[in-house]
């Protein structure tokens, strides 16, 4: 209705917002926009324009997205099922709508929250929520499982930490694990077996005889392979070096020779059998002589 000098500019209509609308209104005079949520009717003043009228967005289950104000930089993550509400004008989804990271059982990833840096691992089953600053490092990976007999070899690398996992069972990785040795079967000795062992650290070596299950230890490592112990006869001999101690000594049969982390040797000899009247000349290393007789 217009009186005196009053002229009709436009005739608008009021701005009907549902349930689940929203609107975000200019004001043309000021420069300001607002947010308004639904259900509403809206009345807009002289300088007002609609700039936008749309339907919120609703999430299903696994599904998730980020909202960010542009004004402020602040970020908000969604998880469905929800109805995303958008609290202000400068709000907006960033990215579209994703589907959550679904893990099994027996699968891990790494996440990494870029804001601070800091790595976490998250194990299945478990629907994975990332948070507006985190992403997975490396995708989803599957855990190894180890048998009875069985073990993996693990480093940390932030402190450089080694540690044996054996099975059975799942192994559970860290945040800054790395697998040097993904899955080995510890030797198993039978009787008249023996493998020497090495630790990398210290250089220490010692020998395991069988029968016996070699456990190792998270620095240790089997020098060469596992091998047979010498079984000697009434008729053979050894001649054993000891690197350590620089010595040399025989070893006669009838015997199972189980030599120690120094020990040398090399073929398996034949004794000299001296019947009555008999006799040998022998000379050493030194240029020595010597007479053995028979009996």
């Amino acid at each position: 209705v217009c009186t005196g000098c009053q002229t009709v500019i436009e005739k608008r209509g009021a701005v009907v917002l549902t349930e689940l609308m929203y609107a975000r209104i200019g004001d043309n005079l000021a420069g300001t926009r607002r947010h308004v949520n639904g259900p509403a009717v809206l009345w807009l003043k002289p300088h007002e324009t609609p700039l936008e009228k749309e339907t919120d967005v609703v999430l299903s289950v696994n599904q998730h997205c980020t909202v960010k104000n542009e004004e402020t930089g602040a970020l908000e993550s969604f998880f469905g099922p929800v109805r995303v509400v958008m609290k202000s004008a400068h709000d907006g989804i960033q990215g579209g709508i994703k589907e959550c990271t679904v893990i099994k059982h027996g699968e891990f990833c790494k996440v990494k929250n870029e804001e601070d840096g800091v790595h976490t691992i998250v194990c299945g089953p478990k629907v994975l929520r990332l948070g507006p600053k985190e992403l997975i490092v490396g995708g989803v990976s599957k855990l190894s499982i180890l048998k009875h007999g069985e073990y993996c070899k693990i480093k940390d690398i932030k402190t450089g930490n080694i540690r044996i996992v054996t099975g059975p069972g799942l192994v559970e990785m860290k945040p800054n694990d790395k697998v040097l040795v993904e899955k080995a079967k510890f030797p198993i000795l039978q009787r008249g077996e023996y493998c020497k062992i090495i630790n990398e650290m210290g250089g220490k070596i010692r020998v395991v005889h069988g029968p016996a299950f070699v456990d190792l230890g998270p620095t240790e490592e089997i020098q060469g392979s596992v091998m047979k112990c010498p079984d000697l006869s009434a008729q053979e001999f050894l001649v054993v070096r000891n690197e350590s101690e620089g010595t040399e000594r025989n070893v006669v049969g009838p015997t199972l020779f189980m030599p120690s982390a120094f020990d040398i040797f090399d073929k398996v000899r034949k004794v000299i059998v001296l019947c009555h009247h008999e006799y040998v000349k022998l000379c050493d290393c030194n240029g020595s002589l010597r007479i053995e007789k028979g009996p």
